[in-house]
């Protein structure tokens, strides 16, 4: 059947090679108007690398049609003052609203930005707060704010601390309450410095933020150590819409980007996943595109140096071009898309397309110098090397075809999009190459009529003398015997590979997205990979998010409960919130005394007011509670470092000190207080100036109107409600999830909570598993498909179980070399182990076709000419998977670097062990069935 069709391309390319050159034109014109019509955009999600059916894909995709949105952006600030970051936020937050992205169907520009929390929404808070309380904290708010004078506040301070952090040695190991404990610390400090800005225009400003703090907590999204603020977006549209996502999270960089030229001091960069996918889309494409340039450069060049000529290298590209033009309208009418693994098909066409034409021009260079006649070379070269390139296609399109079958979309849509490229390229190699090769023929014998068709190839002089030495038994002994070692060393290696969890260690490890996720989770111990779960009602979304709190993983719950107690909560806080408010009127306003005999009124203001100074005695408690105050906070940052509260840890040492080089701020004031002889009147004054207020907030934030979610303002209810009367609940862990097992127990702790839980965590633990399961499945289904095809095609048991030792030699040595530099498998490389099958099988092919036909003792002339086109082709794809190598996607590299040493390794085995093994399991004396040879002579 073979002999057949290669008789008609023979006649086909030769008599009318204008009309095939002008059909794959036309193909290649249809091509792109398909591309141009259907579109393929680059989408890099995990989401797009799961099946459809995954539970958790299921909840994500329905999170998405609630929500519009389940991804947010953390605009992150370090550098300058807190002022200056304050400044950058409250100036950026106005310019949110003009950011918009395109839309795709109708081409109108749109707003971006769904919601964002710049700051806390004061508002509700100041007039709820206290019923947002639980009762307990309530309780300890009303006996701390009895008396709010200096004196006695801070001795209320103490005994506070002592009562809820250090007696209760379970305190801090809730986040909730490392939060309050990090909050009140801060608090008090201020409060305490606020003695020290009396005599300064500071003065309201201070006293304004100082009763902020005491009352609803920093204003802004602080880190512990104020070194980093952050903003938090939530865009309107999901990240399945990816090019318009993209569109959006440029418009939002943009936005960052002007505002930023204010601030030279500060250092602003955001991240979350459609920062993280934009950032990775713009690496991608210009990784690939320097890739696939340097690439064909480079094998431009060895081509060149090879066969000595320049046509042939050029017309070899041109073919690689169209293969991959043809290839693309199979992407856009299949997938419309490439995803992170198959954004490399064009690399990877070029690496194994290459070789089709090196195997058909160092075939047909051969035959044309042996005759004058070009439709006698054309016809020499498919019988020579047509066997060995068809049946090296077949094997690497079927290896790469069985990744449909695993169910995997990341594999099914790679094993498709190769499949094809392979055998359309394969089919230009077959068509459009040996026509280009008798148009060229043509024009140069017009040009140069009489001129001789010279070849001078580079000569590869120890591959006949190695054939020549393993034809003595021995020597292929020794020879099996040494590739044997090293396969079992290398083998033990390979026991020893391990597998890269973190997500973010795929990435560019200099991408802003990337640094700021990390920082992000260092100084706020927030992971922004998040989970979600949507609950149905109010008291589902409280359920989960009292459950969630409790556990150590987690690091903050953001639900709509928290703004909606349940209505039995609120029922028992409205006594204690009333008894704040009377602790606090008496401080607020002066006492009226009416009826006097005058028949007139008398105003009693509170001594606080009148005094000029306190008095000694009060300044001398000041100074000794400041004294029990540095020792409790020494005592609960050691209570934290058991607790492993590493943020609560950091801000006792900032206000105690370390021990070390850190002083104590605390004593630090106390100091400057023992020193102040005008410390009595600066006190008196800076009680005038917060008590009031203080009082003024707590007898507003005292209000007992009951909290509904009917009563809530529409920019908090858009946050978590959706149409359909939904309520989303965000977990974001304290912990970095890829660090040894976390992501495991996070994902079961939220599944004991809620089956529909999922988010990237959620989803990239189970890409992982299922590449795992898949991975393997792929493996062994191309396994079976190569060997099948192997013994279809020599129709030996003998010959496939041979061909088939080169791959399972050469698999064994790229993992064990692999893991001996150093390297992980991670989601991105691991696809190169089913690859590798494939691409490794073509060299064994290559060589057992030529001993089949020419006997075994042809061994030397096959290595000598057949080895020397391996060398070149395995050259060509090794610089084609080397150019990925190279890419600052560590992702990409990582699965370069592993085809590259797969690609080396099959070829040394293939023309190192195999003709030893050859030798020792096929007959000496056995003679070729054919006329021809398909070794090229």
């Amino acid at each position: 059947m073979r002999r057949r069709l290669f008789e008609w391309l023979s006649t086909l390319v030769s008599q009318r090679p204008w009309q095939v050159l002008g059909a794959a034109l036309l193909l290649c014109v249809l091509s792109v108007g398909v591309v141009e019509t259907h579109g393929v955009k680059m989408e890099t999600r995990i989401l797009d690398l799961l099946p459809g059916e995954d539970p958790a894909a299921i909840a994500y995709n329905h999170i998405l049609d609630q929500y519009d949105s389940a991804s947010q952006i953390i605009v992150g600030v370090k550098g300058g003052t807190k002022e200056e970051k304050m400044a950058f936020i409250d100036k950026l937050a106005p310019r949110l609203k003009s950011v918009t992205y395109t839309d795709a169907t109708t081409g109108e520009k749109k707003f971006y930005v769904k919601h964002a929390v710049t700051r806390m929404d004061t508002e509700y808070l100041t007039r709820h707060g206290l019923m947002l309380t639980s009762r307990q904290d309530l309780e300890n708010l009303e006996t701390l704010f009895r008396n709010p004078q200096m004196a006695d506040l801070l001795t209320a301070y103490n005994d506070f601390l002592e009562m809820e952090y250090i007696e209760n040695t379970a305190a801090v190991t809730e986040r909730e309450k490392e939060d309050g404990a990090i909050s009140n610390l801060k608090a008090i400090v201020r409060w305490l410095e606020g003695v020290e800005v009396q005599d300064t225009a500071k003065r309201a400003d201070w006293a304004s933020a100082t009763v902020d703090s005491m009352t609803i907590g920093d204003q802004y999204m602080f880190s512990q150590n104020n070194e980093m603020l952050i903003a938090m977006v939530v865009p309107t549209i999901s990240m399945d819409r990816m090019e318009e996502t993209m569109d959006g999270a440029k418009s939002l960089r943009q936005q960052v980007r002007v505002v930023q030229k204010d601030f030279p001091a500060l250092n602003v960069r955001l991240t979350g996943m459609p920062v993280l996918s934009l950032e990775e889309m713009e690496v991608t494409e210009k990784d690939m595109g320097a890739g696939t340039l340097w690439s064909l450069g480079l094998i431009l060049i060895l081509f060149i140096l090879a066969f000595r000529m320049w046509t042939a290298p050029l017309l070899a590209m041109i073919n690689l071009v169209v293969g991959i033009l043809w290839t693309l309208p199979v992407i856009a009418l299949a997938f419309g898309r490439l995803n992170l693994m198959t954004t490399m098909f064009a690399i990877i066409l070029v690496g194994l397309g290459i070789d089709f034409a090196i195997h058909l021009n160092a075939a047909y260079s051969t035959a044309r110098t042996e005759s004058d006649n070009v439709t006698d070379a054309i016809s020499a070269m498919y019988r020579r090397v047509g066997n060995g390139v068809v049946t090296g296609a077949l094997t690497t399109a079927v290896a790469f075809l069985v990744l449909a079958f695993t169910g995997l979309d990341a594999f099914v849509e790679l094993g498709v999009i190769l499949a094809s490229g392979i055998l359309l390229t394969l089919i230009a190699s077959l068509t459009v190459l040996p026509a280009m090769y008798v148009v060229t023929d043509r024009v140069r014998q017009r040009l140069f009529p009489g001129s001789p068709f010279n070849v001078r190839t580079l000569p590869v002089p120890l591959l006949e003398k190695g054939g020549n030495a393993v034809l003595r038994w021995p020597v292929a002994l020794v020879v099996v015997a040494m590739f044997t070692g090293v396969t079992v060393y290398l083998g033990i290696q390979a026991d020893r590979a391990k597998f890269e969890s973190n997500m973010l260690e795929i990435e560019p490890a200099d991408m802003p997205s990337v640094l700021l996720h990390r920082e992000v989770l260092r100084e706020f111990e927030i992971n922004p990979d998040f989970a979600m779960v949507s609950a149905k009602t109010v008291a589902d979304a409280r359920r989960i998010t009292e459950r969630m709190k409790k556990n150590r993983l987690v690091g903050q719950v953001d639900s709509v409960s928290e703004y909606v107690p349940s209505l039995k909560a609120q029922q028992r806080r409205i006594p204690v919130i009333r008894a704040i408010a009377d602790h606090a009127t008496p401080y607020l306003v002066p006492a009226v005394t009416a009826g006097l005999p005058t028949g007139g009124a008398m105003a009693s203001f509170p001594p606080y007011m009148t005094a000029d100074a306190i008095s000694p005695e009060q300044q001398q408690q000041i100074l000794d509670e400041l004294d029990r105050l540095n020792m409790n906070v020494k005592e609960i940052g050691q209570m934290a470092f058991v607790s492993m509260k590493n943020r609560l840890v950091r801000q006792c040492n900032d206000l105690a000190g370390d021990g070390k080089n850190r002083p104590s701020r605390i004593l630090t004031l106390k100091k400057k207080f023992s020193s102040d002889t005008e410390l009595g009147r600066k006190v008196a004054s800076w009680q005038r100036s917060y008590i009031p207020l203080l009082a003024e907030r707590l007898v507003e934030m005292a209000s007992t109107e009951p909290l509904t979610m009917d009563a809530l303002p529409e920019k908090i209810r858009s946050r978590y409600l959706s149409d359909s009367g939904e309520n989303l609940v965000t977990i974001y862990a304290a912990v970095d999830l890829w660090d040894g097992n976390k992501v495991d127990l996070f994902n079961r702790a939220t599944q004991k909570v809620s089956d529909g839980v999922t988010g990237t965590a959620v989803l990239m633990d189970r890409l992982i598993s299922l590449i795992g399961s898949r991975g393997t499945l792929a493996t062994l289904l191309a396994l079976g498909a190569v060997f099948l095809i192997l013994l279809v095609d020599f129709r030996s048991f003998r010959y496939a179980f041979v061909g088939m030792l080169p791959l399972l030699f050469g698999f064994i040595w790229m993992v064990g070399i692999f893991t001996l530099l150093g390297k992980k498998f991670d989601v991105a490389n691991v696809t190169a182990i089913p690859l590798i099958l494939g691409i490794g099988i073509d060299d064994a092919v290559h060589i057992l076709h030529g001993i089949q036909n020419g006997g075994i003792r042809s061994l030397p002339k096959v290595l000598k000419h057949t080895g020397r086109a391996l060398v070149l082709t395995s050259a060509t794809t090794a610089i084609a998977f080397g150019s990925i190598a190279g890419a600052s996607h560590r992702g990409l590299a990582g699965m370069g670097i592993l085809l590259t040493l797969g690609v080396i390794s099959c070829l040394i085995i293939s023309i190192g062990l195999l003709p030893a093994v050859a030798r020792l399991v096929f007959r000496k004396g056995m003679k070729s069935t054919n006329p021809e040879t398909e070794v090229s002579k």
